[in-house]
């Protein structure tokens, strides 16, 4: 019989004999006072000057000595260790994580140093500083384009009061407008603009040389008196020259009437007082009323998922500014389409299938051209757009119906299907298709629609379940097995049992450090961070399959397979004939204590 051996290494001492209990030191977690309101008046009196706290490179290790005195490391590991063997951190202070292109954390600390030292450390290019620790409670970070040099940082941050106001080196402190429900938690730069959605509109700012708003309503106009559905959070993606932005009408949520298109400034950069453009893309502009999502694509049309009265999506092209079209690159694209290998044919269709009617002459052109059978089949798919849009040639079944099942932070969105979809046949057009019921379906930018692997959503629970990416991973979270990455044929767990409670996944800084938090609740945070080792020392544990396993008269771990072998200080070594091995707790000799150190 084959046995699964679990062999437990410690430390070796100098004589290597002898196994010593490592005891975990309790942890003390420290709770900062609240911050103070910046002071808007001087002193009459000056007070006794006290020496500021230096900005440090450093800032993060102080931070985690700060909740726990005993941690023994006091820089990052040169190489990161596995992330079952990184360090479970969880901090008290308020923390914010940007998005690309600076995944870096922002610490809000009441004993940081002023934000102006801070601010000018962020952009010095003799340091690396992937940690921010500052007074202010930080909600957003737009880093702002130039043409000299690093770009500078405007940080958006929380007053006491519950406003907002941005902090840079450049202008100081400038209040923001005072606006119901701003969603910074989903807001994102683009140029020089941030776009935030509100409680039913859009906000889009500019910081420089001041603050500029431009918003932009949403919710249809009608009586005063609020709808009997709450409000969905507006959506606004890049499309054609500009943005598009919508209210959806979601499961249980009102909607808007229609869309909304933004167009930048014409001059770049914006010259002083410069603002953009909104214009309304209402049903008398051929729009449909009630927009559940939209999808725009490489070639100026959006791909638009309506819901009619009775909740069934309805699936169309509508047209923005037409973008122009390479027709070397669509062509390089249909050649590869009959290319020997799948994985360059399936690629190539991909990135077809992010255009819209832009391409559908070049297409019938090319199929007159007498195509390979596989691109014959693909471009027919692509074409049977012009006659029934659909999702990448999904059509949905049952009762047409999509619920929304998560919001992704990168913009995308993944929609329930519970009546599922049908799915031609990418070898065969006249086959029967493939059927999947349920269905979970992907809508991301930059991406083509796509179902979920069906390895991650056999996991899921409708309503449950809560979907998150990081880059090209996904994560389950918020059920009881606790957070999950997907591996591409399964899940692995992320957090301990003790830690399913922090069910909100954050994201991961460029050091790939992974946060998480408590849904609701912004008090605590968790990083998983393998630039570190774990605060509470745990005895490395191997598993080893093997005939048998057992010890050596000097504790060292024996394998027994194919031949015995021992595992030393330098490695696995060929086991001495003459050496004993014991395989049955009741026959090991009794321990002995190791000899103490000569003083």
């Amino acid at each position: 019989m084959v046995w699964i051996g679990v062999v437990i290494l410690a430390a070796a001492l100098a004589g290597g004999s002898a196994y010593y209990a490592w005891k975990r030191h309790p942890v003390a977690v420290g709770v900062l006072p609240p911050i103070p309101p910046a002071s808007t008046t001087r002193p009459t009196t000056a007070p006794a000057p006290k020496p500021a706290a230096p900005a440090k490179s450093d800032a993060y290790i102080e931070v985690i000595r700060a909740t726990y005195p005993e941690f023994p490391a006091t820089q990052p590991l040169g190489v990161p260790l596995d992330l079952s063997h990184a360090a479970h951190l969880i901090l008290k202070d308020p923390i914010y994580l940007g998005s690309d292109p600076r995944k870096e954390m922002w610490v809000t600390r009441a004993d940081a140093p002023p934000v102006q030292d801070v601010l000018k450390e962020a952009v010095d290019p003799e340091k690396d500083i992937d940690v921010h620790v500052v007074r202010e409670r930080v909600a957003f970070v737009h880093w702002t384009p130039t043409n000299r040099g690093m770009w500078p940082p405007y940080l958006i941050c929380r007053k006491q009061d519950g406003n907002y106001e941005v902090v840079s080196a450049a202008h100081g402190r400038q209040a923001l407008p005072i606006r119901d429900g701003y969603h910074w938690e989903h807001a994102f730069s683009f140029n020089e603009n941030v776009f935030v959605a509100t409680a039913h509109g859009i906000s889009v700012f500019r910081f420089d040389p001041e603050v500029c708003e431009e918003y932009h309503e949403l919710a249809q106009p009608g009586p005063a008196s609020r709808p009997a559905d709450p409000y969905s959070e507006p959506r606004v993606l890049v499309g054609g020259k500009g943005l598009i932005a919508w209210l959806p009408w979601e499961e249980k949520k009102t909607g808007g009437r229609g869309a909304a298109l933004y167009v930048p400034p014409s001059n770049d950069p914006p010259a002083r007082g410069a603002r953009g453009t909104w214009t309304d893309l209402t049903p008398e502009m051929g729009w449909p009323p009630k927009i559940l999502h939209l999808v725009p694509l490489l070639d100026g049309t959006v791909l638009t998922l309506i819901v009619d009265d009775q909740g069934a999506v309805q699936v169309q092209f509508n047209s923005l500014e037409r973008a122009a079209v390479k027709e070397d690159a669509i062509l390089k694209l249909i050649e590869k389409l009959g290319d020997g290998d799948k994985d360059i044919r399936d690629k190539a269709y991909d990135e077809l299938a992010q255009y819209g009617p832009g391409i559908w002459q070049i297409l019938e052109k090319q199929l007159k051209e007498d195509p390979a059978p596989e691109a014959e089949v693909r471009m027919k798919q692509l074409l049977k757009q012009k006659a029934t849009p659909t999702l990448n040639g999904m059509v949905l079944l049952g009762k047409k119906g999509l619920k929304l099942a998560a919001r992704l932070g990168d913009g995308g969105t993944v929609f329930f299907a519970e009546g599922g979809v049908s799915i031609p046949n990418p070898q065969d057009f006249d086959a029967d298709p493939d059927f999947h019921t349920p269905a979970w379906i992907s809508i991301r930018p930059g991406e083509p629609i796509r179902l979920l692997p069906e390895l991650l959503t056999h996991e899921l629970t409708e309503g449950q379940s809560k979907l998150y990416v990081n880059g090209s991973d996904w994560l389950v979270t918020n059920d009881l097995a606790g957070p999950r990455r997907f591996v591409g044929n399964g899940t692995v767990k992320m957090l301990r049992k003790s830690e399913h409670d922090f069910a909100e996944f954050l994201g991961s800084d460029r050091r790939g450090r992974w946060l998480f938090r408590k849904p609701g609740d912004n008090s605590e945070t968790l990083i998983v961070d393998p630039t570190l080792p774990d605060p509470a020392l745990r005895l490395p544990v191997w598993e080893l399959a093997a005939d048998e396993v057992g010890w050596t008269r000097d504790d060292w771990p024996v394998d027994k397979k194919d031949g015995l072998f021992v595992l030393r200080e330098g490695g696995w070594d060929k086991l001495g004939e003459k050496e004993q091995v014991f395989t049955k707790a009741e026959d090991a000799p009794p321990a002995t204590e190791p000899p103490l150190p000569r003083p």
